[in-house]
């Protein structure tokens, strides 16, 4: 109710009054449905938007009352039974019913399913001598004998305007003529085209860009000014911007202004999102070179889109309870000086302690003292990347030269020495392996990168392929060749985004470039070579278990490596901040480097043999970045645990 109350000292002007009784909250108990004779609850229920109340209601919103949606579920529930072929279905009500408290709600959807029809002919007029009626027959989904589908008719539909779009005719009018034979229960579908006129670009504007400036995006554009316009360059065009990843998802969308026949503006309009972060957090588990869970710091700013000029920014601290993990600072410009060439700097200090290598001691005169070997880095490296738009906008060639000096938790007059049995034999690869230096190389990497976005694609695929050279001439202790190919795809399933799949592989080898033979040979940087199993290869396994090893189990590394993984993902929450993914890992790596080893029999896993793994995750990007994975042996062996459960930051193929 409200009331109005009087000013006393001023006649004109009043107070508004309202006062609410809100009364209890009201949730949803209940959905039934009454008339749904061939098609059961639990797939109606699926599809629309009422749930009924549960636990964690707050993940869904389910148990929410909303009169709008309740009529919008009646048109989704018709447009379900019209996709099975009920073409005359109606939803004849739907009944709220609330309870004596008004605390809980029953909703009933009354069902006329009427007779399901099947299609009889499909006919496509309207060619005008451009398109063939094959060419119109190829983008028709629906097929005689099957049952009427309303989604594939409007797929049809879209489907011949963007081929008629694709020749200019962006304003072209498709509609379809269904003719149901109702004593048959078959339906005949003609499909009428009428392509106007073909249409070019007055002006290109773009709105919404706060932070942005207009030529960051204008430059991703595959259409001009004066260009005719076709629905091939406006979807490549619309995809550029947003790989970008500097807008909200679904917040790139193409508005036409007809001027006149042969005329229209085209309008870009854009929906900025945040492109910076700042986090802190503790985690406990384990890592990359760790199989002892413990607790581990970190802080990392990352600043997408910097100034608004496409720059990408960001530095990260990781610390544990014994040292401080990896400080790092990188810089990115995907175009120097407005340019097609790209520049990245990158400058860190990072240590990893190897703590599968348990069995290692030095002396420091007559003491002993137990060590596992920590490497120190120092590095840094720059990167010039070669885009050619004439050719392709999404393939790239970087060309990078990089520095690192390599140490280790020892004196560098001295070797970590090893205990146990076999020791002797042992010895030579322990020298080779934690080999102090400073290691200077060059990069070449042809990268196409055709997803939709970065961090969450649902469509598009990446290939990349690398190689990594350590010429002899510039460094004393290292020198080596290394190849990587890599390849990943994304494909939606169910929806644009509700069920998505990942294909990804990865195959590499090295090999030193100097003769084995030699007194004191150039070897192969102990972290260059593969080192399979972990977040990033095979999930289940720990970092170096699959792969070449010590008989002890000291992960020596293998000059060659190959792994696949699939994942199944979908979204947790609606506003896509989590998502949850089951996957399926496999890999090997194989042949560790064994000059200067004389028993080689006591190396184990040297051979080819490929593990695999199944598991679950979630994807985090609030409050920060990460992702959780609990990968399961498929082939699980002797004294190796069931699983392993690992914690990194995000991160997509």
């Amino acid at each position: 109710t409200f009331k109005i109350i009087p000013n006393k000292e001023n006649s004109d002007k009043a107070t508004a009054l309202f006062e609410i009784n809100e009364g209890p909250m009201s949730k949803i108990s209940r959905v039934y449905f009454v008339g749904n004779k061939h098609i059961p609850d639990r797939k109606l229920r699926k599809m629309i938007f009422t749930r009924e109340n549960w636990l964690l209601n707050f993940m869904d919103s389910s148990g929410q009352y909303n009169e709008e949606a309740i009529e919008m579920d009646k048109h989704r529930i018709e447009y379900f039974y019209r996709d099975h072929g009920y073409l005359m279905v109606r939803v004849a009500e739907a009944k709220v019913i609330f309870s004596d408290d008004n605390k809980h709600i029953d909703v009933t959807f009354y069902i006329k399913e009427g007779d399901k029809y099947t299609i009889n002919k499909i006919n496509s007029l309207g060619g005008e001598g451009i398109f063939s009626k094959k060419d119109m027959f190829e983008k028709i989904e629906l097929e005689s004998g099957e049952p009427y589908n309303q989604s594939k008719l409007i797929a049809s539909i879209n489907n011949l305007k963007s081929m008629w779009g694709e020749k200019g005719y962006i304003y072209a009018d498709v509609y379809p003529q269904v003719k149901p034979d109702e004593e048959n229960k078959t339906v005949d579908i003609t499909f009428h085209a009428e392509k106007g006129y073909k249409m070019f670009v007055n002006r290109i504007t773009i709105t919404g860009n706060v932070i942005t400036l207009d030529k960051v995006i204008r430059r991703q554009l595959m259409i001009d000014e004066g260009d005719l316009i076709t629905t091939r360059k406006l979807n490549e065009s619309q995809a550029n911007v947003e790989y970008l990843s500097f807008f909200a998802q679904g917040g790139v969308n193409w508005r036409i202004h007809k001027i006149s026949n042969e005329l229209a503006d085209l309008e870009l309009n854009v929906k900025e999102t945040k492109t910076g972060q700042l986090s802190a957090g503790l985690n406990y588990g384990t890592d990359k070179q760790s199989t002892t869970r413990s607790l581990k710091g970190n802080v990392n700013i990352e600043k997408k889109n910097l100034f608004g000029r496409g720059w990408n920014f960001g530095g990260g601290l990781q610390a544990s309870r014994h040292r401080i993990n990896k400080l790092q600072l990188n810089f990115f410009d995907p175009n120097l000086f407005d340019t097609d060439v790209s520049g990245a700097f990158n400058a860190y200090r990072q240590e990893e302690e190897y703590e599968q290598w348990s069995n290692l001691y030095i002396e420091d005169g007559n003491t002993r003292y137990s060590k596992r070997p920590v490497e120190k880095l120092w590095g840094g490296d720059m990167q010039l990347g070669f885009l050619l738009p004439d050719i392709d906008k999404r393939l790239r060639f970087i060309f990078g030269l990089g520095v690192e000096d390599i140490s280790y938790n020892k004196k560098r007059t001295q070797d970590f020495l090893v205990t146990g049995p076999h020791s002797q034999m042992f010895q030579p690869i322990v020298n080779r392996t934690f080999q102090e230096g400073t290691l200077n190389w060059i990069t070449l990497d042809i990268i196409k990168d055709t997803r939709n976005h970065q961090v969450y694609p649902n469509h598009g695929c990446k290939f990349a392929f690398g190689a990594k050279t350590a010429i002899p001439v510039f460094n004393e202790t290292f020198s080596f060749m290394k190849f990587e190919l890599e390849a990943s795809w994304y494909t939606p399933i169910i929806g644009e985004d509700s069920l998505v799949l990942m294909l990804h592989g990865k195959t590499g080898a090295v090999a030193p470039l100097t003769n084995q033979r030699e007194t004191k040979p150039k070897i192969i940087p102990y972290r260059e070579l593969f080192h399979m199993g972990g977040q990033n290869t095979v999930r289940g396994f720990v970092w170096g278990s699959v792969g070449p090893a010590w008989i002890n189990g000291d992960p020596l590394g293998g000059r060659y490596a190959v792994q696949f993984n699939m994942e199944l993902m979908f979204p947790i929450v609606p506003d896509y901040s989590m998502k949850g993914h089951v996957f399926y890992d496999a890999g090997a790596g194989w042949d560790t480097p064994t000059y200067g080893v004389g028993e080689t029999g006591m190396i184990k896993r040297n051979t080819f043999d490929l593990r695999h793994s199944v598991g679950f995750g979630i994807n985090l990007m609030q409050p920060m970045p990460a992702k959780i994975d609990w990968g399961y042996k498929l082939d699980k062996r002797k004294g190796e645990s069931a699983s392993e459960l690992h914690l990194s930051m995000n991160y997509a193929w």
